[in-house]
Formats: C-alpha cells, sequence, structure tokens
C-alpha cells in the first residue's frame, strides 16, 4: 500500500510497504535514464513490470498479464522526459493523461483532500500518513518536474 501525490509541479511518494502486515522501507518513486519520473502505487512486484515494460518500449502485446488482472489495483504513474504531463497506467497498456492535483493508493483521497486544502504534494503524503496506517509519513521522497 502506498501515497503518491501529484500537485503539477512535484510528484511524491511515501517508502512504506506492507508485507504479512509487517511495514518495511522500498522506493516507489524513480528517475529513469531518460529523465521520465515514476511512480507506482498497489502491488509492489506488478508495479516493477509495469514499469518495466514502460522503459522497454510499452509494445502493447507486452504488457504484464498480471497488470490485466481485473482484481488488481495496481497504477503506474509517468512523467515523460520529467517534464509536465503526467500519465497513469492501470490494466491496459495505455497512457491516460493526468489532472492536477491527483493522489493515488490508500492515503489517496487523503492526499488529494490536503492539496484541495492548499497543500503541496510532499506535505499531502505526510498528511496522508498520519491517518492512513499504510502510509508512512517519515519517509516521503519528491521529485520537481522541470
Amino acid at each position: 500500500m502506498s501515497t503518491v501525490a501529484w500537485d503539477g509541479k512535484t510528484i511524491a511518494a511515501d517508502r512504506g510497504g506492507v508485507t504479512y502486515e509487517r511495514m518495511h522501507l522500498l522506493d516507489k518513486l524513480f528517475v529513469l535514464d531518460d529523465g521520465t519520473i515514476a511512480a507506482c502505487t498497489g502491488v509492489y512486484e506488478i508495479g516493477q513490470l509495469m514499469l518495466q515494460w514502460y522503459v522497454d518500449g510499452k509494445k502493447p502485446e507486452q504488457f504484464p498479464k498480471a497488470a490485466q488482472d481485473p482484481d488488481n489495483s495496481t497504477t503506474l504513474i509517468v512523467i515523460p522526459d520529467g517534464h509536465g504531463q503526467a500519465y497513469q497506467i492501470t490494466s491496459q497498456p495505455v497512457l491516460v493523461p493526468v489532472e492536477c492535483p491527483m493522489a493515488w493508493g490508500s492515503g489517496g483521497d487523503i492526499a488529494l483532500g490536503a492539496m484541495h486544502a492548499g497543500a503541496n504534494a510532499d506535505k499531502a503524503v505526510q498528511i496522508a500518513g498520519k491517518l492512513d496506517i499504510y502510509t508512512h509519513p517519515e519517509n516521503v521522497v519528491h521529485s520537481v518536474v522541470k
């Protein structure tokens, strides 16, 4: 579980992961070699498969089968070349444009409300971490979009 928030200028994510009811730290926000910023929420392993699919050229026929499961709730968020427009990818190999502000994950509703109340993406994830048991409030990372 996780929280990712995008305010149009900054994308932020917590670093908390849960395995067998135990919290641990892992990275959910990445800057790729071409400057693309990516983040994932949901099932971490499926997010990593989706990220690899994206890096490998986004060929529809190679989209991970696990990501297509209707019970899967994994989302990959990408900001190509680290510039402005964000896209989300869920159960199909389609990049869907995202309006700002937006937030995903178990604390997404809390973070979105915080941004509508004036918080930036970093602060929104921190607030989500105080209220959502699956969001780690003290290990928030962010990337500022060019």
